[in-house]
This record gives structure tokens, sequence and C-alpha cells, in this order.
């Protein structure tokens, strides 16, 4: 059983998955720290090269507020939630930003998903679970 429990949410079935374990491996009296990383998009990206638009021009309030809904939301599909959640959400690189994260909360363990890429994907880039489980400084549990 866990105290602190840092889950990453993307929105994916593995997400829920692990935030259903996440639950089933909390302590009663357990801290779930639900975490949103958006990536927001460059407006440059949406409009064109030579815009001159950065990420900045992109509506992070608004994407911010989604994404803390989508926390929320699936908070609100367990069937037996266990323990009090907080609901965080934080800009950066995904696998940076959940370790930071669970290095600053100083958490028992993270429970994530863990999204297949394609091959071509993960030799290009690597997966966010794979960098987490690399460089977490705790225990991280993915779940497929």
């Amino acid at each position: 059983m866990y105290k602190t429990i840092l889950v990453p949410f993307d929105g994916s079935q593995a997400a829920l998955a692990a935030l259903e374990l996440a639950c089933r491996l909390a302590e009663p009296d357990a801290t779930l720290v639900l975490l949103g990383v958006p990536e927001a998009m460059p407006a440059s990206d949406v409009l064109g090269r030579g815009t001159g638009a950065s990420p900045a021009d992109v509506d992070r309030e608004r994407l911010g507020e989604e994404a803390r809904a989508g926390l929320e939301a699936a908070w609100a599909t367990l069937d037996e939630p266990r323990g009090t959640p907080e609901f965080l959400v934080r800009w950066g690189r995904p696998a940076q930003t959940i370790v930071g994260e669970a290095t600053k909360r100083d958490v028992d363990t993270i429970v994530m998903g863990n999204r297949g890429l394609s091959n071509i994907q993960s030799m290009a880039m690597g997966s966010v679970s794979h960098k987490v489980l690399h460089t977490a400084p705790c225990r991280v549990i993915t779940v497929h």
C-alpha cells in the first residue's frame, strides 16, 4: 500500500487502467496526484511555417482547463476511489515533467499507462513511460 501516488493521465485507456490500479494500491488516507501534461502545439504548426507564431500563442488557459476537467472526469468514473485526489496540470516535456513532480512531491510510486508507440516512433523518440522508468526517483508501475 502506498501513501502518495502520482498518476500521469493522458485520457488513454491505459491511463484509466493505471488510475484504477493506483486506487487499489493506495492506503485509505493516501493522496493520489493526477497529473495532466497537455502538449501545446505551436501556432506555427497549425497556421503554417513563417508565421512567427510561438507556443505562447496557443490558448494555454483553455487547454489547461480542458486537461483539468479530464482529470476530474476520470476520477468521477471510478467505482471504488480510494484516497484523496489532487488534480495538477503542468506544461513541459511529459517525461521530464512527470519525474520532476515525483521528485518535488517525494511520491512513493508512479502508476502510469504504457501507451504502445509504433516501432518507428519508439526508435525515433522513445516512449514517455520508458523515459520515466529509467529516470524516476521512485518505483514506477506501468499498466498496459
